[in-house]
């Protein structure tokens, strides 16, 4: 069951109760924090590659960059390798999560892809969807090209999103030119 709690809801324990017409049909304690950070991952466990996608700004435009694949031998979503584009050509990344809205500004927020710090754009709501929070970082480091794959770990005001789980992104070499002939 997907739903979401008033911004103004007490923090503390709490009751949900569910109903279907007049009927109780599920019943349930949880404990209602004013920040709670979540990154969703595709694969809907808190680990493995994170619910996002890449965006490469190029001259006046910016094209979708794919970060993940869905690997049929293993039934899961896996980690495409990224490269993280060229000074004229950045790579930035757009998470999805829930319960980071209340970072009061972006500089509570830290993100490290490895042992790299990755500059935080935006933090709040997504828009269009109730209770969907957006986390936009980048431009991606050059320094990432070719160092397969990293842990990817967002603090938000002290709180670490999925604790005790690993998210990660793979890294792969960056593109060689091809000398003229």
């Amino acid at each position: 069951i997907n739903f979401h709690l008033h911004a103004e809801t007490a923090t503390g324990a709490a009751t949900v109760t569910v109903y279907n017409s007049d009927a109780i049909i599920a019943l349930g304690e949880l404990s209602v924090n004013t920040l709670a950070p979540a990154i969703f991952t595709q694969n809907a466990t808190g680990e493995g590659v994170p619910a996002a996608y890449g965006i490469r700004v190029s001259g006046g435009g910016s094209s979708v960059v794919n970060i993940l694949t869905f690997d049929i031998g293993q039934s899961r979503w896996v980690p495409l390798a990224i490269n993280p584009g060229t000074a004229s050509e950045p790579v930035y990344l757009a998470l999805f999560g829930t319960g980071f809205r209340a970072a009061s500004e972006a500089g509570t927020v830290s993100v490290r892809i490895g042992t790299t710090p990755i500059p935080v754009q935006y933090v709040g709501l997504s828009p269009g969807f109730i209770g969907l929070d957006q986390l936009n970082i980048g431009p991606l480091p050059l320094t990432l090209a070719g160092t397969g794959l990293q842990q990817l770990t967002i603090t938000i005001n002290g709180r670490i999103a999925n604790f005790s789980k690993v998210m990660q992104l793979a890294f792969g070499a960056p593109p060689t030119a091809v000398a003229a002939r």
